[in-house]
């Protein structure tokens, strides 16, 4: 059998990175989705769509587009969520635990 023991500052130092990673990933997804509707670039490529096809049915071309923009504010919000609360739990839980029970001074070695 292996001595292997679990190494809680290898496993705090893999969450932090994680954390921080989807941070980012979800921070810059959300800017980029602001930025996308801030500009009406997905508006304007529906109206082009429009154009060339008209309708020819009861099914609204440019219906399809709102909706389009409709969900990309809603996962904008989430990804903003995400990005801001994440790191504020995470970091915070682990400062609210490190406070409440802090390393014990047995294990020191007086010098």
């Amino acid at each position: 059998m292996t001595q292997r023991k679990f190494d809680k500052s290898r496993a705090y130092k893999l969450v932090k990175i994680l954390v921080i990673g989807i941070t980012t990933i979800t921070g810059l997804y959300g800017f980029y989705v602001l930025y996308l509707l801030q500009s009406d670039s997905i508006l304007k490529s529906w109206e082009e769509t429009c154009k060339n096809y008209p309708d020819t049915t009861n099914f609204s071309c440019m219906g399809v587009g709102l909706d389009q923009i409709n969900e990309m504010q809603n996962l904008m919000d989430k990804s903003l969520v995400i990005a801001f609360f994440l790191p504020i739990i995470f970091f915070g839980g682990s400062a609210l635990y490190r406070y409440l029970f802090p390393k014990s001074e047995k294990n020191k070695i007086p010098l």
